[in-house]
């Protein structure tokens, strides 16, 4: 009901500062005496301290926002002291418009219907406040707080229970053009509910208290409707909230003779395609209390009824009670009628589910719900089907999101039977792993998390024994979206819900164990979700093929490379819980979609490949990949880059996308220690991808580049034994020509990086040459002056081939990298580094170059003292 009062940036939007709410820790209403006293001295004479005053005064009361019955202790007294304010005949037209502010602040916070409440509402003050409501001025923004709780004040003085004639001084002959206070108090209403600002959300309130009078009903609530009907185009907020309180809390025999020409005009109201979400929604609701109001108030006798509604009862070891469809309540009514409209309103509500706007799909969801169990079984069972086929693959995503809310609300009403659990079950599942991008937006967030609340209805509408037969396909769901779904909220939706069925239910696998583990806190980090909760739960037999399988059916061709990257990690964690089910079913399936069209599934599949396969060095040794892949497989893994290459598939758009996961495959099949050492074609091709990729301009590229390359070294640079073999000369050959013969910088850096990423062995023979490379690579020239991110690259390579190669001489006697030219070289370079101020437009960014400089005379240092070898 906040759209009666209004929200807090309605009230920062009218002169009032931001509420910065803070929970309530405290046990009492702590501020009473500094409340009282900021109204002690509210006053207009300073308007710079009255607004300091009434910003305290917000602030004070915002504390208590979360817990506001505090306030009640305090409250009838912080109303009449204010009131008190504005009916003293000494106080000053400003001096009221203040105390109102004050008012509207106590109102927000403990609620509009508990002050409204509390308001005086005697006799004696109808006249008053109608009359000084009638005075406002309804365009003027600096009194909008007066205007809001004088209508909300009013709509707790037309409560009193006299016929309002008694209270003009005039009998209806005697009336001659004046008007009655019925009228008076209509006109403000009608004149309210029109206002663009939040005055229209207590004009609406006080309308729909004011018509549902039984003394105003008959001579004014038809004129009311007419009224409503002849407005022009789309109908305002205020006129469409007070039609539906209206209907709200109307009785349904006044009521009844006004359905059909109200559903009429309702209908129409929805088919403006240029109505606000907030009109749609009113239209929404209206056309549901319209249904009910066809419809005599009753309680479905055909619902399923569990035979307890009590967790706690749901706990103790007791003699389980039978539960049916059937009912203790009364039998069915033979007799029953249904009003034709009833198919209309059923059919809006229907459509409803597939409005683009969530708050309209969750009213009309709702409203089936209420509709639903008033009626009959049979059309009851009508209503669910064509729930059931508004969710279908022709449909918009909306339609499924509305579908799921509408199929929770009946099964939390009982109005889902047992018997359409075959039916909706599956279309749940489907929902939970719903997941698209159209266009350039993601869709399926909201129908996953209203489908997580299917579920938590089940475990509260239905017995164990009933979802017995779904319970494993339930809780696999469950689980996968709660440690693989890209959203927070639906991780955290699908962890509640798993509680609830564990708790309700008891009958999920291993459920303890697994809430304990996949808990509220723990699944809001998807890192963790995906890699280290995945792995804890996939340990219990249940789970882990349903893991396995989402991930390669769902996750590695994902639309955000971030998942399908996850993807491929989880996948390398789940290998040793599976391998013989990695080996037969996951790695065909993923090499298939290596030669997809869509470029999302060939780089998911790659880099997942190359995952698994880094995986399987992690299983016992009986499981080792070379017993488990065939021949087949194996050749099909090796000539995965050849094949890649000869599609042309590094060129053109996403050519950077795919060299990543390439390399990634590279460096993982290098880790994975793949029998390939004889098959130099392969080998080969494998280290021009590298090669190239280190000219890339995309640093990402650069960057995979340079982590492959090391692993592919120190397993396809030596043999078996680990003898080292030519390859390693050949290669580093490579990579210091292509530094000495440098024409663009990002190249520069990349090649700098690589050498720099080596391990020791790759020095043999060679280390004064690379000394000597990176070191020019440093130097600033007449071609490189600005190229600062080159040479910072360079001196970082030189600090790491000192860490790595350390000051011990390797076992070919190789002392020439370090004693003792090529040690002066180094410390020289680092020296000179120091003194780079090289300024461009983005500033001083020689300050890179010094840094590297710094960190690498530290490294330098460290190294010849941990080794003894100063020079």
């Amino acid at each position: 009901m906040s759209h009666i009062l209004g929200s807090a940036e309605d009230l920062a939007s009218k002169d009032l500062d931001s509420l910065d709410y803070v929970a309530c820790t405290k046990e009492a209403f702590t501020d009473a005496d500094e409340v009282f006293r900021l109204i002690g001295e509210v006053s207009d004479a300073d308007s710079v301290r009255a607004e300091l005053q009434l910003t305290q005064f917000t602030k004070l009361l915002s504390q208590y926002q979360l817990q506001p019955h505090l306030l009640d202790s305090h409250l009838e007294k912080i109303l009449h002291r204010l009131i008190g304010i504005v009916k003293d005949g000494q106080t000053s037209v400003d001096l009221k418009h203040e105390a109102f502010k004050y008012l509207v602040v106590v109102s927000h916070v403990r609620g509009y219907k508990t002050v409204a409440r509390m308001l005086p509402h005697e006799v004696s003050d109808l006249e008053p406040v109608l009359r000084m409501l009638m005075e406002q001025d309804a365009g003027n923004v600096n009194t909008w707080a007066t205007r809001h709780m004088l209508l909300l004040w009013l709509s707790i003085i037309v409560m009193m229970p006299f016929h309002m004639s008694k209270l003009d001084s005039f009998t209806a002959s005697e009336a001659n053009g004046r008007k009655t206070t019925m009228e008076k108090i209509l006109d403000v209403c009608k004149q309210y509910l029109s206002v663009l600002d939040s005055c229209h959300r207590p004009a609406a309130f006080l309308t729909s208290r004011f018509l549902t009078r039984s003394d105003v009903i008959k001579p004014h609530l038809g004129i009311f409707f007419d009224w409503a009907n002849k407005l022009e185009g789309n109908p305002p907020a205020g006129v469409m909230a007070a039609v539906c309180w209206i209907f709200k809390h109307g009785k349904r025999d006044d009521l009844l003779p006004f359905a059909t020409p109200m559903l009429r005009w309702a209908q129409k109201c929805t088919k403006g395609d240029q109505m606000f979400s907030l009109t749609h929604k009113f239209a929404m609701k209206l056309i549901q209390r319209i249904g009910l109001t066809y419809l005599k108030p009753r309680i479905a006798p055909w619902r399923y009824q569990r035979g307890s509604r009590s967790l706690a009862d749901n706990l103790k070891t007791v003699e389980s009670v039978e539960n049916s469809a059937e009912s203790t309540a009364e039998p069915e009514d033979e007799d029953f009628e249904v009003p034709d409209e009833l198919e209309e309103v059923v059919e809006e509500l229907i459509q409803g589910l597939r409005h683009t706007d969530l708050v309209v799909r969750w009213s009309a969801a709702k409203g089936l719900g209420r509709i639903t169990v008033r009626l009959p079984k049979e059309l009851g069972d009508e209503v669910v089907a064509s729930v059931l086929a508004v969710m279908n693959a022709r449909e918009v995503p909306h339609a499924w999101h509305g579908g799921c809310l509408a199929l929770a609300e009946l099964g939390r009403r009982g109005l889902l039977l047992p018997s359409r659990l075959p039916e909706v079950v599956p279309i749940v599942l489907k929902a939970l792993a719903f997941d698209e991008k159209r266009a350039n937006l993601p869709v399926g967030a909201v129908i996953r998390d209203s489908a997580c609340y299917v579920c938590w209805a089940f475990a509260r509408a239905f017995d164990k024994d009933v979802l017995e037969p779904y319970i494993n396909s339930i809780a696999s769901a469950l689980v996968v979206v709660t440690v693989f779904d890209r959203e927070i909220n639906c991780r955290r939706a699908a962890s509640a819900a798993f509680q609830e069925n564990v708790g309700r239910q008891g009958a999920f696998p291993h459920g303890l164990d697994i809430i304990t583990t996949a808990d509220f806190f723990s699944v809001g980090i998807r890192h963790n979700a995906f890699l280290e909760i995945s792995v804890q739960i996939a340990q219990f037999e249940e789970y882990t093929l349903p893991l396995i399988d989402h991930l390669l059916q769902k996750k590695v061709d994902h639309w955000d490379i971030s998942i399908r990257e996850l993807a491929a990690k989880a996948l390398h964690k789940l290998t040793p819980l599976a391998p013989e089910y990695m080996a037969k079913i996951v790695i065909p399936e993923l090499l298939r979609l290596t030669s997809s069209i869509d470029l999302h599934s060939r780089h998911g599949s790659i880099t997942a490949v190359g995952e698994v396969l880094a995986g399987f060095s992690k299983c016992p040794q009986e499981k080792e990949m070379t017993k488990l892949l065939d021949d087949a497989t194996l050749t099909e893994i090796r000539d995965l880059v050849t094949q890649i290459g000869k599609r042309h598939q590094f060129q053109g758009m996403g050519g950077d996308l795919m060299r990543q996961a390439v390399l990634s495959f590279i460096k993982n099949a290098s880790i994975a220690k793949m029998p390939f050492h004889k098959h130099t074609q392969t080998l080969e091709d494998w280290q021009k991808v590298m090669i190239d990729s280190m000219k890339q301009v995309d640093p990402q590229t650069r960057t995979r580049s340079v982590e492959a390359l090391p692993a592919f070294c120190e397993h396809f640079c030596k043999d078996l034994e680990g003898k080292i073999l030519p390859r390693q000369s050949t290669l580093i050959t490579i990579l210091l020509e292509a530094l000495s013969n440098i024409q663009a910088e990002t190249t520069r850096m990349g090649f700098c990086k690589a050498v720099g990423a080596l391990p020791r062995f790759m020095f043999e023979g060679v280390s004064a040459s690379v000394i000597h490379t990176l070191a020019k690579c440093s130097e600033i020239t007449a071609e490189t002056t600005k190229w600062t991110e080159s040479r910072r690259d360079a001196l970082l390579a030189l600090s790491a081939v000192c860490a790595t190669a350390g000051t011990t001489p390797s076992a070919q006697g190789d002392e020439s990298w370090w004693y003792p030219n090529q040690s002066a070289i180094v410390f020289h370079r680092f020296i000179d580094g120091l003194n780079d101020y090289t300024r461009d437009s983005r500033g001083d960014v020689g300050a890179w170059v010094r840094e590297a400089s710094m960190s690498g005379l530290q490294v330098k240092i460290l190294t010849f003292f941990a080794d003894g070898q100063v020079h």
